[in-house]
């Protein structure tokens, strides 16, 4: 089960500038980048009293960026297609991948893929979705006012939101 704490930090305007142009570069949200930066600097403490969750925290934060380098590079050849299920693909590229695979496995705590109900999983899968979105500069398709959802099954995901690549 996912045991994410929410957290309030101050910091100083210039230093939440300079952290929101690292996220952007990073193709991922301001608050999930900081997470990511703070899980880093105290990964060898959590490593002697946690073993376990430091591999599992180092795998997500590398399947993360390797999911926004697939997506970049998924999107930068000018092949004329519409890239709408870029979240997709990057999904099946892991899925395919055995190195991405593991690594996605060991994130989401080493259950299957494919089952419902883990949380370690549907908190990554949400933060590797943002991170397309904002990686390739997208924005969701929208229907009826709402962030568009298309169904999938035998995937990692079980929907992913249609994206608009700006032109």
């Amino acid at each position: 089960m996912s045991e994410l704490i929410p957290m309030t930090i101050r910091l100083p305007a210039e230093v939440s500038v300079v952290l929101a142009e690292r996220a952007h570069m990073a193709g991922q949200e301001t608050a999930d980048y900081a997470a990511d930066v703070v899980s880093l600097a105290l990964l060898s403490d959590v490593k002697r009293r946690h073993p376990k969750t430091a591999k599992r925290i180092a795998a997500e934060i590398h399947i993360k960026a390797e999911a926004v380098k697939l997506a970049r590079t998924l999107v930068k050849c000018d092949d004329g297609r519409d890239h709408f299920d870029v979240t997709l693909r990057v999904f099946q590229a892991i899925r395919t991948n055995r190195n991405l695979d593991n690594l996605y496995r060991c994130a989401i705590g080493g259950r299957k893929p494919t089952e419902r109900g883990n949380g370690y999983k549907a908190d990554l899968n949400r933060a590797i979705g943002a991170a397309i979105k904002i990686a390739v500069g997208a924005s969701p398709r929208m229907k009826n006012g709402k962030p568009d959802k298309v169904q999938v099954t035998n995937e990692y995901i079980f929907s992913f939101t249609p994206l608009i690549l700006p032109e």
